[in-house]
């Protein structure tokens, strides 16, 4: 009589992974990083859209503290003959990514009766792309802040 010698077969299925379980674990993981990293791209252009949003305010507050400074000057005209216009018209550019001068206009819409004067600044400035997908999809947005201000002028 012969006797073999065998090995018992046993099969666990979690003997081990197999390549397509590794792959699979992959994909998910990649699809998983990519997810993050665009969150954090839409994450960087939001803190910018609010870092601009912040600077055109002040700026335009700047221009509404010099009009106030120097009534005289507004008297005989719009804030853009104030002397130290030009000043304020290279911090904006300074400041902020415009490619267009800002307006400002006389506002006698909402403006009430007296001696009041009103105002209206418009800061216009395209977004900075973050990316070379903003670019081939038409470019960067542009945006537009108005800010609205009146000034006491004397009698």
């Amino acid at each position: 009589m012969k006797t073999t010698l065998q090995l018992p077969q046993t099969h666990h299925p979690s003997a081990g992974f197999t390549l397509i379980e590794v792959l699979i674990a992959l994909l998910v993981s990649a699809v998983g990083l990519l997810g993050v990293a665009a969150m954090g791209m839409h994450a960087l252009r939001s803190t910018l859209h609010a870092q601009f949003i912040s600077e055109a305010t002040m700026l335009a507050q700047d221009l509404e503290a010099r009009c106030k400074l120097d009534r005289n000057h507004l008297f005989a005209g719009d804030p853009t003959a104030l002397p130290d216009y030009q000043d304020w018209l290279d911090h904006v550019h300074e400041t902020l990514p415009s490619q267009t001068d800002p307006v400002v206009q006389r506002n006698t819409n909402n403006c009430p009766a007296g001696n009041l004067r009103c105002y209206q600044v418009t800061l216009t400035w395209t977004a900075p792309a973050t990316s070379e997908g903003n670019q081939s999809q038409g470019g960067p947005p542009t945006f537009t802040f108005t800010y609205p201000f009146a000034v006491i002028m004397p009698p």
